[in-house]
């Protein structure tokens, strides 16, 4: 139980690092707007889309300002 605890803090740590100056709620949001808009660089089919936004809710439990992250979705 505690090397859990501590598996997921340390996630959440990663997870709420900023890239060259960006959030990970930003960048996550710009990734969820560019599969939702354009379907990614790869043109997902529908299932590979909704695939690929369950894992990004998977994600978003681990990014400590959600609020950010629908500031930067709208």
């Amino acid at each position: 139980d505690f090397i859990l605890q501590a598996l997921k803090e340390a996630f959440e740590i990663f997870c709420n690092k900023g890239v060259a100056g960006s959030s990970s709620a930003e960048l996550l949001a710009t990734f969820c707007d560019n599969i939702l808009k354009k379907g990614g660089s790869e043109k997902l089919s529908d299932e590979a889309i909704e695939d690929t936004l369950e894992k990004v809710v998977k994600l978003l439990a681990y990014i400590s300002d959600k609020d950010l992250f629908a500031e930067f979705y709208r």
